[in-house]
């Protein structure tokens, strides 16, 4: 197979999103008269045909190792072509399909004046996501983050008639410029003492480079996590998730939890470790405290929560916590693994965990915004207290949230206790059982704002009788997500081999 027919089939899902992007502007400038509706079908599609095409990418890693000359530089020094990447490429697109799906009602009543700009820039922040989860540089990767970012920015300021979206958006701005600023200076340090802006030449110099300038190496590492945490908002870089989250439109809300979230994760995981393997040790503790005070501070300061979107803002930070217990338990034989050398043991299952949970997260979280999405539509409401009786008006709605938030404390069989379980044992198997402790408590007191949603839909009258109907894009939304949070608890079997698939030899794997 020739070099050119390898390097379009495996940048195919990144093409059909360019296209679909910008085929959206042109119609839109062409035929303004073009209904949004029509273009979000469009945005659908075109998400949609990417996340199908991403899972055969794999084949195309195996050609990409096989290839000479023009590829192979390329591959291994910008961007690598993995099965990891191929892995959160498809969980980031799951989580898309679902908002945009879910988004399409909502968008035609309230932004229908954007709603090209807005599709659009859902289908270019995918592909800017897509470039996050799979960059091996630092140039590479700092492009990927504020390409996101950027759409990011606009996307939560996009309606311009309400104030809060505009405040969303200013907020969002000048903090990402901060934290965007003080990972350039850490990025700066670490090329300093290596010389280098690949991550796979960097790892290759962290023996000799830590024993002379450990410090330096964790200086630079805290720095530049101040731009990977603002995206994944993990304490404490995450004040602006909050007030970004209430403010936004619900759909890039949607958006910010559950496709944004999963790429960041997905970047911090391969920064650490692709890049910095050799400094474990240096960098666990304060993964293990970031992780700690993430989770703790997400959950306690989603109890007093009156605003489901708000609430929900918290609830994510926490998740992003749990998910990091993955990275910092990671153990040397699955670094070993990684780099493609030796097995995993039974109790290797750290980083199966979190890869796991990233896609658990992804359809749970996905899920619970189209429910939002459609109650703030229907009943033009986004307060906690008017979800009293749900059950009556859209009993539909209200057991699928519920089966969402059961499966994002980690109740059986949902695949949230499936993740949550692998994480924690890592932890354990780790010598890490405190943060497990810490996983376990803060999962209890999530069960406590959760189920008091679920209590004022089932347990509390309805403030109207009138019973609502969805749309079938909004159902279609529902289904997805409802099929992945159960499928991937009841058969997580070919998911777990999926993954394993993913982290095997993804460290080096273009020697």
């Amino acid at each position: 197979m020739d070099e050119l027919t390898v390097l379009l089939g495996y940048f195919a899902s990144e093409m059909v999103l360019a296209i679909g992007g910008i085929a959206i502007l042109v119609i839109n400038f062409t035929s303004p008269n073009v209904k949004g509706r029509y273009l979000g079908y469009l945005a659908a599609c075109t998400v949609g045909v990417s996340a199908f095409i991403m899972p055969w990418q794999g084949w195309f890693v195996f050609e990409a190792q096989l290839v000479r000359s023009t590829l192979r530089p390329f591959f291994s020094f910008c961007l690598s072509p993995d099965m990891y990447a191929t892995y959160f490429k498809f969980a980031i697109a799951i989580g898309m399909l679902i908002t945009i799906l879910a988004s399409l009602d909502y968008v035609e009543a309230r932004l229908n004046g954007v709603s090209a700009e807005l599709y659009a820039l859902l289908c270019f922040a995918t592909l800017s996501m897509s470039f996050m989860v799979s960059a091996v540089e630092l140039i590479t990767l700092f492009l990927a983050i504020e390409l996101t970012s950027i759409a990011s920015y606009a996307l939560a300021s996009l309606d311009t008639s309400n104030p809060r979206s505009v405040e969303a958006g200013i907020k969002y701005f000048l903090t990402g410029a901060a934290a965007t600023a003080v990972s350039l200076y850490g990025m700066s340090l670490i090329y300093a003492f290596s010389g280098t802006t690949n991550l796979r030449e960097i790892l290759n110099m962290q023996t000799e480079v830590g024993a002379q300038f450990p410090h330096l190496i964790l200086v630079s590492l805290i720095m530049v996590m101040a731009s990977l945490g603002f995206k994944g908002a993990l304490v404490p870089f995450h004040a602006w998730a909050p007030d970004t989250y209430e403010g936004a439109p619900t759909p890039v809300t949607t958006f910010l939890a559950a496709a944004s979230k999963v790429a960041a994760v997905g970047l911090i995981a391969r920064f650490m470790i692709y890049g910095f393997s050799e400094s474990l040790e240096l960098w666990r503790p304060v993964i293990s405290t970031i992780s700690a005070l993430t989770m703790t501070v997400g959950n306690l300061f989603a109890i007093p929560q009156r605003n489901i979107k708000r609430m929900l803002a918290y609830s994510s930070i926490a998740h992003a916590g749990y998910m990091l217990i993955g990275l910092a338990a990671v153990s040397q034989a699955e670094i070993d693994f990684m780099m493609g050398k030796g097995l995993l043991e039974r109790t290797d299952v750290a980083m199966t965990g979190f890869l796991l949970y990233a896609l658990g997260y992804a359809f749970a979280t996905g899920g619970a915004f189209t429910v939002v999405l459609a109650v703030s539509h229907l009943l033009g409401t986004e307060e906690i207290p008017e979800y009293d009786g749900l059950s009556q008006r859209m009993p539909h709605l209200a057991w699928a949230l519920t089966i969402f938030f059961l499966s994002l404390i980690g109740i059986p069989p949902f695949v949230g206790f499936f993740t949550k379980a692998f994480v924690f044992a890592g932890a354990i198997y780790s010598g890490l059982g405190w943060l497990s402790i810490v996983g376990v408590l803060n999962s209890v007191v999530s069960g406590y704002y959760y189920l008091n949603v679920v209590r004022h839909m089932f347990l509390l009258p309805p403030k109207a009788q009138s019973v609502e109907r969805t749309a079938p894009s909004t159902d279609a939304a529902l289904l997805i997500a409802l099929l992945g949070t159960v499928v991937v608890g009841l058969l997580p079997n070919p998911f777990l081999q999926w993954i394993r698939d993913a982290l095997n030899g993804v460290i080096l794997m273009l020697r």
